[in-house]
């Protein structure tokens, strides 16, 4: 790459969240760190891992986050994809400001959506017990406004030399000064961390955050699915019951003060 260097903000379940998101970034994301988020993620609406010239049109600014239908195809032992495809929805999309505003359908055939994000691995080598891949390529394509073809936006081939074991852990400096409150990113998702915790000095290694009184807990949380209450329409035959009754009961309360009012009257007229 040269001079040339790109940054992202990578979580254990999310995309590369940076705004401007290179294809280079969203390759390397693909290749190795995809697995977590491709176990659980919905694929009818996926955050795109390429946030560059990723919605069709003549100038699209970044997007942080953007969401469309993905399909892809995981590899049986490390969960990371065999190939992975990202669909437009075919609705032409334009800017006012900073909102993205749906103006209509693109010209057939491609009013009915069009791929525009193409994954896929073409070689692995073996590291330890794993498959890794060794060399990928993902493609990004667009279609012009007025365009009668789509076009190819961004190519990115990614290939490993050869794979080998970090030397020691990293530690991100500078180092906490007295006691810090300590949000680690390590141990969490894509909604943040899941520990937060108090140290003095330096940054605790993993096996120390797996052993902090409250991370138990924090997984558990972390972790909860919280059923839906669902609403369901009552019987119209409850409903007219339940009037019928109502009804009853005023009546009676009707008929009860009014026969109440004549024993009052008749009381004071009796000589």
């Amino acid at each position: 790459m040269g001079q040339n260097e790109s940054e992202a903000v990578v979580l254990s379940n999310g995309v590369p969240s940076m705004i401007h998101t290179p294809p280079v970034v969203g390759t390397i994301w693909l290749t190795y760190l995809s697995a977590g988020l491709l176990k659980q993620a919905n694929p009818d609406r996926f955050p795109v891992p390429v946030t560059c010239n990723v919605v069709s049109g003549n100038y699209v600014a970044p997007l942080a986050y953007y969401f469309q239908v993905a399909r892809w195809v995981a590899h049986p032992d490390t969960g990371l994809p065999d190939r992975f495809v990202s669909l437009d929805d075919g609705i032409h999309k334009e800017y006012y400001g900073n909102t993205l505003v749906r103006l209509g359908p693109y010209p057939k055939p491609y009013d009915r959506g069009f791929t525009n994000i193409v994954f896929s691995v073409h070689s692995y080598k073996k590291f330890r017990d794993w498959q890794l891949p060794a060399e990928a390529n993902l493609e990004v394509w667009w279609l012009p406004i007025n365009g009668r073809a789509l076009e190819r936006v961004h190519s990115c081939t990614v290939i490993a030399e050869s794979f080998a074991d970090p030397p020691a852990a990293p530690v991100p400096p500078p180092l906490p000064v007295g006691i810090a409150r300590i949000a680690d990113l390590r141990l969490g998702t894509s909604n943040g961390p899941i520990v937060l915790h108090y140290t003095s000095n330096r940054f605790l290694d993993r096996g120390e955050l797996l052993q902090l009184p409250n991370y138990a807990q924090a997984v558990r949380e972390s972790l909860e699915i919280h059923q839906v209450r669902i609403v369901k329409p009552r019987s119209p035959y409850l409903f007219w019951a339940l009037a019928g009754l109502a009804t009853l009961g005023a009546a009676a309360l009707f008929v009860f003060q009014w026969h109440r009012r004549n024993l009052a009257d008749r009381s004071t007229t009796s000589p």
